[in-house]
């Protein structure tokens, strides 16, 4: 009797940027209404969040908070004044679909990186 392939694991992403696709599907999944009218996109967004503030919250220490915050925070006045649009920059990968699915990432005039 022959032993079957072992399947090789998938590669784990190596950054943010990497990683969204993958989480994007999961959530629309998990949160998919099944009524046609594809997922519940605030209900995603919020829960994203909470997890996200939970998981900045184990490494308080971490000098990376401090800046993934501060561009959090530029990326969201941006979208709540409505100015800087050119600076949202969209979700990219292989399970992107179109639909307003951007990145906490803003770029562009005003939105340097602080030092570290």
């Amino acid at each position: 009797m022959k032993k079957g392939r072992r399947a090789t694991a998938p590669k784990k992403p190596a950054d943010a940027a990497a990683g969204a696709p993958h989480v994007r599907k999961f959530m629309i999944q998990l949160f998919d209404r099944e009524d046609g009218k594809a997922a519940d996109w605030p209900l995603i967004a919020e829960t994203l969040l909470a997890v996200a503030f939970d998981a900045l919250d184990q490494s308080p220490d971490d000098p990376r908070v401090l800046t993934l915050l501060r561009r959090v925070s530029a990326g969201s006045y941006d979208r709540l004044t409505g100015g800087a649009a050119d600076s949202i920059q969209p979700v990219r990968g292989a399970d992107h679909q179109a639909g307003g699915s951007f990145s906490a990432t803003p770029s562009g005039p005003g939105h340097a990186e602080p030092a570290t």
